[in-house]
């Protein structure tokens, strides 16, 4: 799922990226979601570049004991929703691009 076969992380403070690209950070790896909210915030401060590099999934949690007939219907509303486009359409909506392949 991931392109990487290693991750280092290194922490970086927020006030050198308020400073908007290239003063003091040329590039930044991110999710949709949350540079996506940042650029709204600062507007033509950011950019996306490139491909997305890698995608992360997206869960609905439910009770590990729980009803397993509520659980099979979650599955197949979510499993109706995507295949009929409502997921795409609601992503498009709510987060201005589809995240959900």
């Amino acid at each position: 799922m991931y392109a990487f076969d290693t991750v280092h992380v290194a922490p970086y403070g927020n006030e050198d990226l308020a400073l908007g690209a290239g003063k003091r950070v040329g590039a930044v790896l991110s999710n949709y979601v949350t540079a996506k909210t940042r650029m709204d915030k600062n507007p033509g401060k950011f950019r996306l570049v490139g491909e997305p590099l890698y995608s992360e999934p997206n869960w609905i949690a439910v009770d590990k004991s729980g009803d397993t007939e509520w659980k099979a219907q979650i599955v197949k509303i979510m499993r109706d929703m995507k295949s009929d486009g409502t997921l795409a359409r609601l992503s498009q909506k709510w987060i201005g691009h589809d995240i959900t392949p």
